[in-house]
């Protein structure tokens, strides 16, 4: 749905904003005040062929913009899988420039108008005075015709046929295009994959060994600080409770006067004894294993750069690796077996648009008769 229409400079517009409410609306007026430009706009909106002749005399471009709620989910996702978003209104702007270097946005992020044909056009329908414009779109016709056949599952049995067809074509195309240099290719993949069977990588070990190492690492500063602390207060020669032990005996020995101040020396030694005891004794067993686990990720780290992958996907990496010295050593025998697999996937794909073929002639017939 339409929600709002912004427009600057476009024929005899120079500029208007039209906010539609939810409903029926009506745009009134009289000959020659522009009703048939703002359907211009719309049209431009929904993705239709921009020119320099609907450029206001003297301005050097024109500005449609259209705020627009989408009510099909398909169109939603299309955008969403190509990054425009999928949430809230859809933002169109149209830039049309006199030196024909005209623009299209989404949201924000430049776009085509092919974008709009496919996302915004269906959401509209122009009824002119001598034709139905969505009618005579032969893509529109055959989406009405599918529809009320019920065509879903025999359009997706045919898309997936069609996709499975093309993706061996495409394993066929380059296998052939590397039989060429295949054995420079084969002594590159060894080399490669040796190396990476050599690490033997597995999926998740990457990350798993980091958080090892930083464990270890935080298990080694609190030993350190432990010894460090324990060192000071008791091992050391002329310990901190040495010299407290000392400072009581001195105060002891000085006369009653300083007997209290003695009582409280004891006291701090007795506390000092008490935080000795209390300090963590460190776990360290895994300590002599950190060097280990270091190394092994510097190794995923270097061999993930020189694939340019992460490290956790090298061990997809090699099973792609595997399989395409796999094709390459086998080469003359895979290019029998793909040219099998992609005739019987043509066949099948055959089959099913014939299936859809059928149905949709069928359908057309009792379609025809229903509104005859």
């Amino acid at each position: 749905m339409l929600r709002e229409i912004h427009i600057e400079n476009l024929a005899v517009i120079e500029r208007l904003t039209v906010e539609l409410p939810a409903g029926f609306v009506v745009l009134t007026g009289e000959t020659g005040a522009g009703k048939s430009l703002v359907i211009q706009a719309l049209e431009l909106v929904a993705g239709a062929r921009a020119t320099a002749d609907l450029i206001r005399a003297g301005a050097d471009e024109a500005l449609i913009e259209a705020r627009v709620a989408l009510a099909s989910d398909d169109a939603r996702r299309r955008l969403a899988e190509q990054g425009y978003g999928d949430e809230g209104d859809v933002i169109v702007r149209r830039i049309l420039r006199a030196d024909g270097g005209h623009r299209v946005y989404v949201n924000g992020r430049m776009a085509t108008a092919g974008l709009l044909q496919e996302v915004i056009g269906p959401e509209v329908e122009i009824h002119a005075q001598h034709s139905q414009q969505r009618l005579l779109d032969g893509a529109v016709q055959r989406d009405l015709l599918d529809r009320y056949g019920e065509h879903g599952k025999l359009l997706e049995q045919v898309g997936q046929a069609w996709s499975e067809w093309q993706r061996l074509v495409e394993r066929l195309d380059d296998l052939r295009a590397r039989g060429a240099g295949r054995e420079q290719e084969i002594d590159y993949l060894r080399f490669q994959i040796q190396e990476l069977q050599d690490l033997a990588p597995q999926p998740g070990e990457a990350a798993e060994l980091r958080e090892r190492v930083r464990r270890t690492r935080e298990q080694l500063r609190t030993a350190e600080a432990v010894a460090s602390v324990r060192e000071w207060l008791t091992d050391a020669d002329d310990s901190a409770l040495d010299r407290i032990y000392s400072a009581a005996q001195a105060l002891s020995g000085a006369g009653s006067s300083l007997a209290a101040l003695a009582a409280r020396a004891d006291e701090l030694a007795e506390a000092l004894r008490d935080l000795v005891r209390e300090l963590p004794r460190a776990d360290t067993s895994d300590l002599e294993e950190i060097d280990a686990a270091e190394a092994r990720v510097a190794r995923y780290d270097r061999l993930a750069r020189k694939h340019g992958v992460e490290a956790d996907e090298l061990a997809d990496w090699l099973e792609n690796a595997e399989q395409r010295l796999a094709d390459l050593e086998a080469w003359d025998e895979r290019i029998v077996e793909l040219e099998r697999d992609v005739e019987r996937a043509r066949q099948q794909w055959e089959q099913a648009a014939q299936a859809l073929s059928a149905a949709r002639q069928e359908a057309a017939a009792r379609l025809a008769s229903a509104v005859t």
